[in-house]
C-alpha cells in the first residue's frame, strides 16, 4: 500500500512539474514596474527653463514600458510670465536591460497647456498637443534604482499664444531621471 501511495505522490508531482504547452511561448516573461521624478533644462523662446516632473510605468519583460510622464516649467516662462505644463501616454524600450549601463528610448503623446493668470482670477488656458521623443543613457544603480540621463525634442503644436507660438514652444531638452520600482 505505502509503494502504490508513493508511486501516485510521485506521477502528481511529475504532471505538476511539467512545462505548460501554450501556442505562443514568450519565454521567461517578467512585469514590474518603476516611477520617480524628472528633472531637465529647456529653452523657451530664447530663455534658457528648468523643467520639472515625473513619472510611472509598468514594464513588460525587462524591456517595453507603457505608463504616464508629465513635466512643467518650475518657474513661470520669464519672457511672457506663463506657466507652461504637459503630459500624456508615455512608452519606451531599454536595450540590453541586464547591463549596469545601457540605453533607452521613449516618446510621451499628449497634451499641454499655457496658463496666464489675471490678477484675482485664473486667467486663461491654452491648450496644445505635445509629442517628445527622448534618447537616454540609463545606469542600473541598485536593485531597485536606476538613473536615465538623456535629451529629448518636444514638438508643440496648436498655441495661440501672440509671443509663445508653437515654434518658440518646441525644442530640445537635456534631462535626468530617477527611476525606483521592480526592474
Amino acid at each position: 500500500m505505502r509503494k502504490v501511495i508513493l508511486i501516485i505522490c510521485l506521477m502528481s508531482l511529475a504532471s505538476v512539474t511539467q512545462a505548460r504547452s501554450v501556442l505562443i511561448d514568450g519565454g521567461d516573461s517578467a512585469n514590474g514596474g518603476f516611477g520617480g521624478p524628472q528633472f531637465g533644462v529647456t529653452r523657451f523662446n530664447g530663455d534658457t527653463e528648468i523643467l520639472a516632473g515625473g513619472g510611472g510605468a509598468w514594464l513588460i519583460n525587462h524591456q517595453f514600458y507603457l505608463g504616464g510622464r508629465g513635466s512643467g516649467v518650475a518657474t513661470r516662462l520669464a519672457a511672457e510670465d506663463v506657466e507652461f505644463g504637459y503630459g500624456g501616454l508615455w512608452a519606451g524600450y531599454i536595450f540590453k536591460p541586464d547591463a549596469v549601463v545601457n540605453m533607452s528610448f521613449d516618446i510621451l503623446v499628449g497634451g499641454g497647456g499655457l496658463h496666464k493668470s489675471e490678477s484675482g482670477s485664473y486667467g486663461a488656458t491654452n491648450r496644445v498637443f505635445v509629442v517628445e521623443p527622448a534618447l537616454s543613457m540609463r545606469i542600473n544603480m541598485a536593485k531597485y534604482m536606476s538613473t536615465a540621463i538623456g535629451a529629448a525634442y518636444r514638438y508643440v503644436e496648436g498655441s495661440d499664444h501672440a509671443v509663445l507660438t508653437d515654434s518658440a514652444l518646441r525644442g530640445a531638452s537635456a534631462y535626468v531621471r530617477f527611476e525606483f520600482g521592480k526592474f
